[in-house]
């Protein structure tokens, strides 16, 4: 979902898994993303600091490194969070 360029229906997929896996920074990570690329990036920063809270209350550990990054990549609005634009693949030549 990521990648067409329709973060909107991904967050709704992300919801339940981690609502079944709360554990699972990846998801965290996936949902910060996807907020921060449907222009919503008080969300994500909201997402890491339930993320954050989560993991330290529960588990009695901090966010990994990936996970702390790409909050501090959302902080300074990096533009490498931005979608990188489609590229069609090459149709096949005809034999």
């Amino acid at each position: 979902m990521l990648g067409v360029g329709r973060p909107e229906l991904a967050i709704g997929e992300l919801e339940p898994l981690l609502a079944d896996q709360p554990y699972r920074e990846r998801l965290w990570w996936l949902r910060m993303l996807v907020l921060y690329r449907a222009g919503r990036s008080e969300d994500a920063l909201a997402t890491f600091r339930t993320a954050r809270r989560t993991l330290i209350d529960d588990v009695g550990i901090d966010p990994g490194a990936e996970l702390v990054e790409l909050h501090r990549q959302i902080l300074d609005q990096d533009p490498a969070l931005r979608p990188s634009a489609v590229q069609p693949s090459p149709t096949p030549p005809r034999s």
